[in-house]
């Protein structure tokens, strides 16, 4: 994705948070970033897909700090995200939904679509240092790997995430929060 996609969601945010935030994109091309977006850089797993690098989000070195709120860039905001940022719970995601079953033989752990994640900086690092380039061969994304480490994290309510797909072009509901662009 390119960086009309990190201005975008920026905007989105922007116009959809009134509690005070920083905004940060992981990325590998952090001069292409525009002010007022922090950069964290990091360094693509090569001979992988580019979601296994969602993994740094959990990496203390990063210095995230307060309560983290993680969007992918392809993801919608279409209301208030107070109650997703503020969720009473120390991590939480989407819960899964659908039917993907991976591909070229690796492993799916249907609990989660990591799409929307919020958590509590610091709590979730097990998930950045238990990560290992096996677990890539074996698993097909992020969102495996954390319903392994964490099967019972919390799951936000379902219908704050429809998918595009499911609307059909009619506008999403009024209990949407996030339009989930992609299916994982």
């Amino acid at each position: 994705y390119g960086v009309e996609y990190v201005t975008k969601l920026h905007g989105m945010v922007s116009r959809h948070l009134s509690q005070p935030f920083r905004f940060v994109c992981l990325t590998d091309r952090p001069e292409l970033l525009p002010a007022g977006i922090e950069p964290i850089v990091i360094k693509p797993y090569p001979g992988l897909f580019g979601w296994w690098s969602k993994v740094q989000l959990f990496n203390s070195a990063h210095s995230l700090i307060g309560r983290v709120l993680y969007l992918d860039l392809d993801t919608l905001v279409v209301s208030d995200l107070s109650p997703v940022v503020n969720f009473p719970a120390q991590f939480a995601l989407v819960p899964h939904v659908g039917t993907f079953n991976g591909k070229n033989g690796l492993a799916v752990v249907k609990r989660f679509n990591s799409s929307v994640m919020v958590w509590d900086a610091g709590t979730q690092d097990h998930l950045y240092h238990l990560w290992s380039r096996s677990i890539a061969r074996r698993l097909w994304g992020d969102q495996d790997h954390i319903g392994e480490l964490c099967p019972n994290a919390a799951t936000f309510p379902a219908e704050w995430f429809p998918r595009m797909s499911d609307l059909g072009g009619n506008k999403p509901p009024t209990s949407a929060k996030i339009v989930l662009v992609k299916s994982p």
